[in-house]
Order: structure tokens, then sequence, then C-alpha cells
């Protein structure tokens, strides 16, 4: 029975953790995110991982570890390859060689490979086009990948042009799969004009309106004047955790838990 890899992660070593911000890392994330998200579509009979060490030390080292069903290898990578070439084709090596190794089936590999060796943007439809009631707009939910993973509504109305709202961004991850569920748990239409996107924990929403074209976040607990649940809204503002990422909103919401002497709220506006 044949195993295949189900994804990449990517690391430095202690030594080199500043690596992370360079702008060649940004395309080893890319590469690595359309890999890993072509990856979990296709049906895998094994769980595995490759474990990339990225240091500046040129030369490579390959430690495959294979127990049971799982196979944890660990490469390190020359953070000298920086361009989008140079990164499809020494993946494409080192996998192919990883592959052979082990004696899997290559053609998954290739198939994988032949998608993400464009390095340009590109964009995935996860939820499919919902009309309302009355058949005059239609709403999908994309997400369109670069060096991050940007969710999008798509509207579509009759007689109007096609109109994208960004309504989330998922950091660079292996779970892409868990984390669209997380955030994008179901979509449907709330009334001819409001579209609702639920979160997994059915408590928390994205409200689009057709009519005004405005997109609102509703989280109940801060909605009901609720300081800890106020305080926690300005927390997602602040990291982008589900909403994009807005001091003025968290402002605006620490401020409300404060005026409710909520002290995390306090203290956090007077280091403000």
């Amino acid at each position: 029975m044949a195993k295949y890899l189900n994804y990449i992660s990517l690391y430095t070593s202690k030594d080199n953790k500043a690596l992370f911000n360079t702008s060649e890392m940004k395309l080893h994330f890319k590469f690595i995110q359309k890999f890993n998200f072509y990856m979990t579509k296709l049906e895998c009979d094994g769980i595995g991982r490759i474990n990339l060490i990225m240091t500046e030390n040129s030369s490579e080292h390959l430690n495959t570890k294979c127990f049971g069903s799982v196979l944890d290898t660990f490469i390190f990578v020359d953070s000298k390859i920086k361009t989008s070439d140079e990164i499809y084709f020494y993946y494409f090596k080192v996998l192919q060689e990883l592959w052979e190794s082990q004696k899997f089936n290559l053609t998954p590999l290739k198939q994988v490979l032949d998608k993400v060796k464009y390095y340009d943007n590109w964009e995935y439809t996860y939820k499919k086009s919902k009309y309302n009631k009355s058949k005059k707009c239609k709403i999908a939910l994309i997400m369109k990948v670069d060096y991050e993973i940007n969710l999008f509504i798509k509207i579509n109305k009759v007689n109007s042009r096609e109109k994208l709202v960004l309504f989330s961004k998922i950091n660079p991850t292996i779970y892409i799969k868990d984390e669209l569920n997380e955030c994008c748990k179901k979509s449907y239409w709330k009334t001819d004009n409001l579209f609702v996107i639920e979160l997994s924990n059915k408590r928390d929403f994205w409200e689009y309106d057709i009519l005004s074209e405005t997109l609102k976040f509703i989280y109940p607990r801060a909605e009901k004047n609720d300081p800890h649940g106020q305080y926690d809204l300005a927390l997602m503002y602040l990291k982008g955790q589900h909403v994009i990422k807005d001091k003025n909103k968290a402002k605006y919401w620490l401020k409300k838990s404060a005026r409710q002497n909520f002290k995390k709220a306090i203290s956090m506006l007077n280091d403000w």
C-alpha cells in the first residue's frame, strides 16, 4: 500500500531566526503553501511530514526516519536558494529523490508539482456560488494565495461587475483545511440581501449586505456589552485572528471594555 507525504513544515535553526523575515523566505512559504494545499486534495494512505530547516550553512543533510505509517523527514535547506525557479527546481529534486528512496508512487507528486510550478497568484473556490431567493445575486467564497492565504467573498449581481471583498486571512500553516473550516464552517443567505458566514463555534459570524455593500463581523459577547468579550474582540483585531488586523477597531473595543473597568483592557490602553 502506497504512502504519501501529506505536508511540508518550514523552520529555521536557532541561530537563523532572522531568515524568517526575508523576502526570499516568503517565496519558500509560497511554494510550501501551494504544495500543502494540493497534497491535502489527494487520497493519502499514510501520514507524513517533511521538516525543512533553513540554514546559512551550505551543506545539505538528509535524515529519514520511518516507523509505522508515519514518515518524518528532516532536510536542511540552504538559504542562498532565493529565486522562484531555484526554489522550485531544488524542491523538485529533493522531493523526487525522497519519493524514489521510499518507493512511493511518483504520479501524485508530479501532479502536485505541476500545479505549484507557477509562482503567480492563484485562487481556489472553497464554497461554491449560492443564489439569493430572487436569483439576482450569487455569492461564492474563494481563497487567493500569495504569501498569505486571503479569504474573499465573491459577489456577482445581475447587470453588475464582479466584486471581491476580503474578510479574513490565514497565516502560513500546514493545516489549511482545518483553518478554513474554523473560520468558514457554514455560509448561507439569511435574507434576500444578507449573506452570512459562520465560524465553527456557531456563535460568531460575518454578515454581508448586498444593498449597502457593507461587511460586518458579529461577535455576540461584545455586542451584548460583555467587557471580557469586548476585550477578546479587541485582541482578535490586534492579532488578525479570524478578522483583518485593524488597530482602530481594536482600540474602539478596548475603550468600551475599559469603561466597564475591565483591568486587562485598562492596562493595554495605558501601554498603547
